[in-house]
């Protein structure tokens, strides 16, 4: 996600790049919660308040990821070409 970003961001794609930075957040913090419930014991305390703010961030990345992906490869394509051709 992170590639894309960068690439959106290098030709000029400021909605597709933003979309991609917020998404690429989002997964990398859901990560991160994943990685701590995994080592904390099934039965700490923080356990619920993981899971509810990793469920807040999987919906906000499906959100996300259905924008950064609405367009099928063709017309993706066809966007990026368009936009290399103007630089």
């Amino acid at each position: 996600m992170k590639d894309l970003w960068y690439q959106a961001r290098l030709l000029g794609i400021k909605r597709l790049a933003k979309d991609a930075k917020a998404l690429s957040k989002a997964l990398g913090d859901d990560h991160d919660l994943a990685v701590l419930s995994a080592a904390l014991g099934e039965d700490d305390p923080l356990q619920p308040l993981i899971a509810d703010r990793r469920a807040e961030l999987q919906k906000q990345a499906r959100k996300l990821g259905e924008r950064v992906y609405e367009d099928p490869p063709k017309a993706f394509r066809r966007r990026v070409r368009k936009r290399l051709r103007a630089l």
